[in-house]
């Protein structure tokens, strides 16, 4: 038993001996580099993405189509995983149409199309891009102040839902909507009140909404009113 030890010790030795001595070829290779990793990247994206979405419903046409060109240069597929290449070309493409947009209603359509298709890809892999904690919402005794604030909050809730992608932040948005006292519109202008009406319905349409390409259209078309309703206001205020 001591000769079966003492020859193991033996052969040990030799293996340290060699590898410390001739066998170093795989060793003096240089080492691949590491792929970097994408998660900077993607929180970035995220970020010009919202920045997009948000120039949309500000009526900023010219500002979402720079955020737009921004995300298409930056969504090469030399920056990614290989296995990411369909998703990344459909979100290339929403970008793509939504830099190329001729109007607000066209920019909101595709902006929701990006969002959608960042939703589908983090859903692939396992991913998530949602925020864990919510900001609050904070009523306000003004109807108007209050109607826009839980507006706007319930359409973040909504944009979390398609691009997290998240059910119940989907669902809470849909809710705070229907929950949200009408605005009287009697002393607006047609066209404002026109544009209350689609909110409305579209506020309804949020709650049946329960798959991806549902929620991308209900999401758009919302997104569409938003930047119709801020331009006119915009522009009835300078008249």
């Amino acid at each position: 038993m001591y000769l079966i030890v003492a020859r193991s010790l033996i052969v040990a030795s030799l293996g340290i001996s060699i590898a410390a001595c001739g066998g170093t070829k795989a060793s003096d290779e240089p080492a691949a580099p590491e792929q970097p990793s994408v998660t900077p990247r993607m929180h970035k994206n995220v970020e010009v993405i919202a920045q997009m979405r948000f120039a949309v419903e500000r009526g900023e046409l010219e500002e979402a189509q720079t955020r737009a060109h921004e995300l298409g240069t930056e969504l090469k597929e030399s920056n990614y995983p290989n296995g990411w290449a369909p998703h990344l070309a459909r979100v290339r493409e929403a970008v793509a149409a939504t830099k190329d947009s001729k109007g607000l209603f066209d920019a909101a359509i595709q902006s929701a199309r990006a969002g959608s298709a960042c939703g589908t890809c983090h859903s692939a892999f396992g991913a998530n891009a949602l925020k864990k904690e919510m900001e609050p919402l904070v009523a306000s005794p003004l109807p108007r102040t209050n109607f826009l604030t839980r507006h706007s909050w319930a359409a973040e809730r909504l944009w979390e839902g398609l691009i997290g992608p998240s059910d119940e932040r989907w669902n809470l948005g849909a809710k705070t909507l229907l929950e949200t006292p009408v605005l009287d519109t009697s002393n607006m202008t047609p066209e404002m009140q026109s544009l209350g009406e689609t909110l409305l319905a579209l506020s309804k349409g949020a709650g049946a909404a329960t798959k991806t390409e549902q929620r991308e259209r209900v999401y758009g078309e919302y997104l569409a009113t938003c930047a119709a309703c801020h331009s006119t206001y915009n522009e009835q205020q300078a008249e």
